[in-house]
């Protein structure tokens, strides 16, 4: 009798960033005129995605109905969702809800002021690009174009002037940071000059506020052949909401829950912690557990990995029973490697998602037959 056993994960090699965004969810609404009602147009919304540790940001001008939003942002399958726009006086209007597979779908409409910048008749916008979210490149534009004087303000003590601008932050100092544009522009054959000022958030760093997501579970077997997993949140940092992915397609947001396994196997669990506003917390902590033998016979292996640019890439093996007798690696790119650890370079100018998988073969003492 010879049972193989395999087990995948998924895991990113990328160069520059990619995420596993796996569903959409719909966003809009409309932003009117607080005394009139009249609809604001070409006005910019910004819509917030943050789930399972990726946070990303889509900008919506409004049309001339006043209307924003799409029906296709992309999304993890779980988390948070933020809409938030300026009004005449620069103060910030937001709303907020949770998505899951069962609600995503969200309508943020907004009444704001709409009378012009009181320095005049002119306004500023800009956009951001990173790809490590701490040194951001900022764009700014205004109307009339261009300004005769740009200041950049970065919200961390630090200014910038000109019309784009780069900034590093501390990466030590992972936080929501308030950047602001002001410009101001001479009116031609006049002394007289116009000012105008634009805000946006900014995420810093790869997690917000000081938290840390964690947890720990307990497995107990009934008699029908189901698992009940009590998990037991360890955060620390004082999180006001907890999104759990059970990795069978359940959800809880619960603390600490009580999750049923219909099925052995092996099962990715997340558990993804928010703060309230005032600290701006959040963090995911992922990890594999396995339910029975994990469906695949008596023996069972895992591994995880290390990297410190997503290129090279260092396996650790580990089996049940340990050791095993035989180790085989395929790194998904084409090659494979052999031993329990092991370490693999991929081509830096392939970025890409990469199925690693993981053999193990286990001789069961006393007889023949392998696992």
């Amino acid at each position: 009798m010879k049972r193989l056993l395999s087990f995948t994960l998924f895991f990113l090699a990328l160069t520059f960033m990619v995420n596993s965004q796996d569903a959409v969810i719909s966003v809009n609404g409309h932003v009117t005129d607080d005394v009139t009602g009249a609809p604001i147009q070409n006005h910019l919304v910004l819509v917030s995605v943050l789930g399972g540790g990726i946070y990303q940001d889509y900008e919506f001008y409004t049309n001339d109905a006043g209307f924003y939003g799409s029906d296709s942002i992309l999304a993890t399958s779980q988390g948070l969702v933020r809409a938030s726009t300026f009004d005449c006086i620069g103060e910030e209007h937001a709303q907020e809800a949770y998505f899951n597979p069962g609600n995503n779908s969200f309508v943020f409409d907004f009444e704001i002021c709409n009378d012009s910048i009181p320095q005049g008749d002119c306004e500023n916008w800009f956009t951001y690009e990173t790809n490590d979210n701490i040194t951001f490149v900022f764009y700014g534009e205004s109307l009339p174009f261009p300004a005769n004087y740009w200041m950049w303000d970065f919200g961390d003590g630090a200014t910038g002037y000109g019309q784009n601008v780069t900034h590093t932050y501390d990466p030590n100092t992972g936080d929501i940071f308030i950047v602001t544009l002001t410009t101001i522009h001479t009116i031609p054959g006049t002394v007289d000059t116009c000012t105008a000022t634009s805000t946006q958030e900014v995420l810093v760093g790869t997690g917000g506020g000081n938290c840390v997501a964690d947890f720990d579970y307990t497995i107990d077997s009934v008699p029908t052949g189901a698992y009940v997993v009590q998990f037991t949140d360890l955060s620390i940092g004082n999180p006001t909401s907890w999104m759990w992915d059970f990795g069978d397609g359940e959800f809880s947001n619960d603390q600490n829950p009580e999750h049923i396994y219909e099925m052995q196997g092996t099962y990715y669990v997340c558990l993804t912690i928010f703060g309230d506003s005032m600290n701006n917390c959040y963090d995911t902590y992922c990890e594999e557990i396995v339910m029975g033998s994990g469906g695949i016979g008596d023996c069972e292996n895992w591994f995880t990995y290390e990297t410190n640019d997503n290129i090279t890439f260092d396996f650790y093996g580990e089996s049940l029973p340990f050791p095993a007798n035989y180790w085989m690696w395929d790194f998904g790119d084409g090659a494979t490697g052999y031993g329990q650890n092991v370490t693999h370079t991929y081509d830096p100018n392939t970025g890409d998602i990469f199925i690693v998988t993981l053999t193990t073969i286990h001789t069961i003492p006393g007889t023949v037959d392998t696992c």
